[in-house]
This record gives structure tokens, C-alpha cells and sequence, in this order.
């Protein structure tokens, strides 16, 4: 089978033959504009902090400057789909307590398609955060923005009225600024898709998958083969996907690594109530994560420790639950996560368990408040004298509309980590925050 699925990797060549002329016998990627939608607010405001390096002892105050912007534009015509979404702050601290920086988190996707959509290239930007490494607080120094960029071709063809073969491949830089866990992949897929009636479908997978690391990391080069079965259907109780199958790990140094994999996303919404539940079990590295997979709002990769390049078995549960008022004056969110990576080389395993609650309040159209609490426990497995970090983080948000274009903050938040065994684990930090944003119409 693994020889097979090698053979996955000839499918980039065969798509880039048969995708790019297709695209060329269009009459006009650009004709009948459905949707454009430009969107661009800016952000300044300042924060105070008692505690900013989060430390037991020896706290230092700290107060940020915050300049930023939000940048949106949707754009859909015949063939043409595009969706930019980002958000980049730049923050300045005044004592020099940390270095000043600039922050951008978001995505973008541009997607072309021939019609009728048998055909499709897409180039794709993802851009977040993550702790370089989860054994040291949450702060500036420990923390690096992640970039993945991913462009490849997609082929669906109709093999019959509810039969289609599917084909695709990528390729996927990632990088960071301040981790060492820059890598590459080539992917392929090959899917025989049956459509068992008109909401539900069964499909037959097959992956391949190159990855190199850049630097002294090459040693943790490996391929991965994946093949499985997939479910997708929506009705109207949800909309559900479901894939579980093999995988297969062939490193360039160390033991192979065979195991399974599962994946199932879940939404429901009825009656002003959305609910959305995820589980993974994947074999995958630490610098891409479970970030290629597509989770639904209120739902993350929960990725982190950047530092180093190691083959990580990941488990994770996740559901969020919230609910709007009949009048929508009342919002209320719920949401629990648990997480468990085993690493192969690394003794940095760990699990955590976490728990938010929000509550959202307007007293009137243009004056807003929300609640927010959460609490969560981090286990670290392979070093138990670092005994178990308990975490609270809370956080009270007031918004004021002044005007269409002019929107006025405030925040308080409150931090507190107890640990039973190491008591300079333990911090606690306030900080309170002002902003101002204008949005362009």
C-alpha cells in the first residue's frame, strides 16, 4: 500500500497538465461579480499591567501602546473566488520591558475555477500565534507568529451520475520568526467520492505527504502515507464530516511510526442556539500541528511548543456552545477543550483541560458589555517536578458606539496560575486597557 500511495506524488504533474489549460478556455474569469465587500477599520489604545513579565516575585508595571488595523475584502465573480481577512497590531512598550513588535493574524485564500468547477488552483496565507514553548508563561519573548502559505491545483472528475474522482496536491511553506521549526511539504491526494443521495456522501482516501525542515532539523525529515475511509452529510439536525483511517510514518532518522488517524467536525444551530464539536487523533509534527484542518468558528488548532522539530501523536476534543437572546440583547457562550501531545523524541509531553464561559449584555444599541472566564490545567507528563500549572484568566469588556464610524473600549482582565508543587510557577497579573476605532463606510 505504502508503494501505492508513494505514487500519489505524480499527481501534482498530472494536475498541473490538465488544470492550467482549462482555466486559459474561459471566456472571462472575471465576468458576473456576485459579491464585493471591502472592509478596513483602525485601532489605537493603550494598556497597564502590574505584572508584565508574569513572574512570583520582583514584578515589573508595564504600559503598551497599541496601534493597529483590520483589513477585510471579499470578492466572488464567475470563476474568481477571494476572501481576505486580517488583523495587525503593532505594539510599543514604554519601559522597555519587552521589544516593540508588530502582531498579523488572519488568512487569505484566492481560489480560481473553471466552470463547472472541475478544475481549481488555490493559493492560500495563514498567519497566528503559539507559545514557542508551554513550559514558560505567556509573554512577548515566548511567543512567535507562525506563517503557512499553501497553493495547489484540485481535479474532480465525474466518473458517473453519483461517482467522482478527485485528485490534488499542495505545497506548504511554513516559517516563524522567532521559533526554529521552519518546513516544507509536497502533498497528494487521490479520493474516489460516492454520493449516496443529494446531502450525504462516502468517499475512499489515499495521501501522500513529503516534509522537510530547514537548518540542523533535516534528521526529522520524513514522508507519511494516510488511508481511510470518509463520511460528509448535512441535514437538518448538522452538518457533520468524519475520516478515520491508517497512517504511516517513514522518518529519515529513527524508528518508523504506524498508527490511526480520526477526525470528526460537527455543527448544529436551531433557534438562535450554535453547537459545534471536534476530535482529532493525528500523527503530525510540531511545526504544522493540526492547522491544516479546517475548524469551524470558536474551534483552533490549539498548537504550540514551536521550538524544535519532533513527530507528535496529537488527541484533541473541543466543543463550543453559545446562545443569542430572542430580542439578542442576552448572548451566552460555553466551550471545552482537552488536549494530550505525545512526542517521540521530546520529553515535553503534556495534557490540558480547559473550560471558558462568556456572557454578553446590551443595555442599548450602541452601549455593550461581556463577561468572560476561563480556567484550564496543564499536566506536564515527562517532568512531574514541574507539577501541574491551574490557571484563571477573567476579563470584562464594555463597548460604546459613539458614532457609525467611531467605536470607544474598555477592558479589565485579571490573570492568577497556582501550582501546588512549584510555587514560583505562580503569578498573578492585572492589567486594565483603553482603545478607540474608526471604521471606514
Amino acid at each position: 500500500m505504502a508503494g501505492v500511495l508513494k505514487g500519489c506524488r505524480y499527481c501534482c504533474y498530472l494536475l498541473l497538465g490538465v488544470a492550467l489549460p482549462s482555466f486559459a478556455q474561459e471566456e472571462s474569469l472575471w465576468a458576473d461579480v456576485v459579491k464585493l465587500n471591502p472592509r478596513l477599520s483602525f485601532f489605537v489604545g493603550s494598556e497597564y499591567t502590574d505584572n508584565a513579565r508574569k513572574v512570583n516575585s520582583g514584578e515589573e508595571s508595564e504600559l503598551t501602546v497599541d496601534t493597529g488595523a483590520d483589513i477585510g475584502y471579499e470578492y466572488t465573480a464567475r470563476a474568481i473566488d477571494l476572501e481576505l481577512d486580517y488583523h495587525v497590531l503593532h505594539s510599543a512598550y514604554r519601559d522597555d520591558t519587552f521589544d516593540s513588535r508588530t502582531r498579523v493574524e488572519g488568512k487569505s485564500e484566492l481560489v480560481l475555477s473553471s466552470l463547472p468547477s472541475r478544475y481549481t488552483w488555490m493559493v492560500s496565507n495563514h498567519q497566528d500565534f503559539g507559545l514557542i514553548d508551554s513550559r514558560r508563561v505567556d509573554t512577548p519573548e515566548n511567543d512567535s507568529q507562525r506563517s503557512t502559505w499553501t497553493t495547489g491545483p484540485d481535479v474532480n472528475l465525474r466518473m458517473s451520475p453519483v461517482d467522482t474522482f478527485h485528485l490534488d496536491g499542495r505545497y506548504i511553506d511554513t516559517s516563524y520568526d522567532d521559533a526554529d521549526s521552519d518546513s516544507q511539504r509536497a502533498t497528494a491526494g487521490v479520493s474516489w467520492i460516492r454520493r449516496v443521495n443529494p446531502t450525504h456522501s462516502v468517499s475512499l482516501d489515499t495521501n501522500w505527504a513529503d516534509v522537510k525542515f530547514d537548518g540542523d532539523s533535516e534528521e526529522s525529515d520524513y514522508e507519511q502515507f494516510n488511508y481511510g475511509l470518509g463520511l460528509k452529510g448535512a441535514s437538518r439536525l448538522a452538518v457533520y464530516s468524519f475520516d478515520i483511517g491508517l497512517s504511516e510514518i517513514q522518518r529519515e532518522v529513527g524508528d518508523d511510526i504506524d498508527g490511526e488517524y480520526l477526525r470528526l467536525n460537527l455543527s448544529r444551530g436551531w433557534s438562535g442556539h450554535t453547537f459545534v464539536l471536534a476530535l482529532n487523533h493525528e500523527i503530525t509534527d510540531s511545526s504544522i500541528g493540526l492547522s491544516l484542518n479546517d475548524f469551524d468558528d470558536g474551534l483552533s488548532s490549539g498548537d504550540k511548543n514551536f521550538e524544535g522539530d519532533d513527530i507528535v501523536t496529537r488527541d484533541r476534543i473541543q466543543f463550543d456552545y453559545s446562545r443569542r437572546g430572542g430580542d439578542e440583547r442576552i448572548r451566552l457562550s460555553a466551550g471545552f477543550s482537552y488536549d494530550e501531545e505525545d512526542y517521540e523524541e521530546q520529553l515535553r509531553d503534556e495534557e490540558v483541560y480547559n473550560a471558558s464561559f462568556g456572557l454578553g449584555f446590551a443595555f442599548s444599541q450602541n452601549l455593550k458589555s461581556e463577561f468572560r472566564a476561563g480556567y484550564s490545567i496543564t499536566n506536564f507528563l515527562d517532568e512531574p517536578l514541574l507539577g501541574k500549572d491551574k490557571d484563571i484568566d477573567l476579563s470584562f469588556l464594555m463597548t460604546y458606539q459613539m458614532s457609525h464610524s467611531l467605536n470607544l473600549r474598555c477592558r479589565l482582565g485579571y490573570e492568577d496560575r497556582k501550582n501546588d508543587d512549584r510555587e514560583l510557577r505562580e503569578y498573578s497579573a492585572a492589567e486594565v486597557s483603553l482603545g478607540l476605532s474608526w471604521r471606514f463606510q
